[in-house]
């Protein structure tokens, strides 16, 4: 496994992924973080953040592929639960959308990004509604 790629690390090449996703060329920081992942096949962050950009971009497969990478690597990523509990609803599977905002809000019940757990608590209670469930 090589330390560099084009004489950068797989943390240079997180920062340059997220400019470009700053920027809005998603293809481009995708490009940069799978050279991350090249370098440090075991770096939660970049699995998350290409989850997010693969989301965006309406690829819910390859975003819940890179989500479950991330939480394999740290099982306490919450943001990553989170992102995969979204796209998991876009490919209609309620079931697990809620698991993952379940495991979401149980590793951070207070989230520093609050918009994530009022999001996924609202989405549980919907689907504990709709399904008659009681937790």
């Amino acid at each position: 496994m090589p330390k560099k790629i084009d004489g950068k690390t797989a943390l240079d090449w997180l920062k340059m992924g997220n400019k470009y996703g700053e920027l809005g060329n998603k293809q481009k920081a995708i490009e940069c973080y799978e050279k991350a992942v090249k370098i440090k096949t075991q770096f939660s962050e970049v699995w998350g953040v290409m989850g997010i950009i693969y989301r965006e971009l309406g690829n819910h497969m390859k975003a819940v592929e890179c989500f479950e990478k991330a939480v394999k690597i740290d099982h306490k990523l919450g943001i990553a639960w989170f992102g995969m509990g979204l796209s998991y609803g876009k490919l209609g599977n309620q079931q697990k959308e809620v698991e993952c905002f379940e495991k979401a809000v149980q590793i951070k019940p207070q989230y520093s990004e609050t918009w994530c757990n009022i999001e996924a608590w609202c989405n549980i209670g919907v689907f504990n509604l709709y399904n008659n469930r009681s937790n």
